[in-house]
């Protein structure tokens, strides 16, 4: 995410990332460049977040819409897509 917020200065780069040794866990870092007066980048300010109960709702709604509640087996949605 660095080498993208310097690479385009102004916008914000965003990364989600596992950190090691805790692989249960989620992160998200939000960067963007510092530019002097010439539009030159000479730094970077950001913010890393924990996103780990967002991570783990989005694969509980990803299980939830592709499985039967009554069987537990890929629903109709989800076996057309494994087939691609």
């Amino acid at each position: 995410a660095l080498a993208e917020a310097l690479a385009h200065p102004g916008t914000v780069a965003y990364c989600e990332f596992r950190p090691r040794g805790r692989e249960d866990d989620w992160l998200e870092g939000t960067l963007r460049a510092l530019v002097d007066q010439d539009g030159e980048p000479y730094g970077a300010v950001g913010a890393i977040r924990d996103i780990t109960i967002r991570k783990e709702r989005e694969l509980n709604l990803s299980v939830a819409a592709s499985t039967d509640t009554l069987t537990g087996m890929l629903n109709h949605s989800a076996r057309s897509a494994a087939k691609l």
